[in-house]
């Protein structure tokens, strides 16, 4: 990649985050240092293999939440992808998702230096996000009136994997969704009297992928980006 002494520090900083897939944020559990992880660490890193904690409607749980969105969202979904490398650009579709949901195309500008580490970057993104899934979008809850909630909403980070459980309608089986936090808002009003937490999500890879030393081979050994 090339940069100029008049790019800001974010414009690189974005760069970097696109072109990795990974993560940089503010984290608030550890000094409020800036942090990047790889896209490697969903793969790889206890907090992103492991939920760490599950949320629920149920008043009687543990830790409870009071509003959620959720979805079937098959604008979500993506079916064409254009990357944007050093040389050019690297366009792939996915026509059986276009043929069943429409076309929805992400065009993505990255500092990729080659032609086949776009076209993997794409055909990773395709396959993640081809398939329209129910997801939970964000959940919401308020520590100032449990107060057990306020160790959960303190320590979560960025990329930490979660359970979210709704039971529909209030009646039958809960239906148990593994996700990412990617977000987190705290409002907090009348001191700290009134204090509400939303962690904004995206759902979790159902997949792990090939790592060497690990994976065992023609079991695990899932190609992924």
């Amino acid at each position: 990649a090339k940069w100029s002494a008049s790019d800001s520090a974010l414009k690189i900083i974005d760069e970097i985050e696109r072109t990795e897939l990974g993560e940089f944020y503010i984290d608030h559990a550890n000094s409020g240092v800036a942090r990047f992880r790889g896209r490697d660490a969903r793969y790889a890193d206890t907090r992103s293999l492991t939920s760490q904690a599950t949320i629920s409607d149920d008043s009687s749980a543990t830790l409870h939440y009071t509003k959620i969105m959720g979805t079937l969202d098959e604008s979500a979904t993506i079916n064409k992808v254009t990357v944007k490398w050093a040389g050019g650009d690297v366009v792939v579709v996915d026509q059986a998702s276009i043929d069943a949901n429409g076309e929805n195309a992400l065009p993505i500008s990255t500092a990729l230096p080659t032609y086949e580490a776009a076209l993997y970057y794409a055909n990773g993104l395709l396959t993640r996000y081809g398939t329209p899934r129910a997801r939970f979008a964000s959940i919401e809850m308020i520590p100032s009136a449990e107060q057990r909630l306020f160790a959960e909403v303190l320590a979560r980070q960025i990329g930490d994997r979660i359970t979210v459980a709704i039971t529909p309608q209030n009646t039958g089986s809960a239906i148990s969704i593994d996700c990412y936090v990617e977000g987190i808002e705290h409002t907090i009003a009348d001191g700290v009297n009134l204090w509400s937490t939303t962690y904004y999500l995206s759902r979790a890879l159902g997949t792990q992928y090939w790592i060497l030393g690990t994976s065992q081979l023609g079991i695990d050994t899932i190609l992924g980006f």
